[in-house]
């Protein structure tokens, strides 16, 4: 995928060692690193692996699909 961030915060990729680029500049997976607003970061292919994890500082605000976020739930 490729996502802009719309605030800053920091971000890892952890998991398989996905390709990954900021503003066209390469990072390393599982190593953490800062996004601005606006920042575009492109998550390619992994040469070993299948799955991988975007973890950003705040965690992502989304809607609740199929009680994917309970700890957001009223109980």
């Amino acid at each position: 995928p490729t996502l802009v961030a719309e605030h800053p915060t920091a971000a890892v990729v952890f998991g398989a060692p996905f390709a990954l680029a900021v503003n066209g500049r390469p990072r390393t997976a599982g190593t953490t690193f800062a996004l601005d607003a606006g920042d575009e970061l492109v998550i390619g292919s992994t040469p070993a692996g299948a799955r991988g994890y975007l973890c950003v500082a705040g965690g992502f605000d989304g809607p609740v699909v199929l009680r994917s976020a309970d700890h957001q739930l009223q109980k």
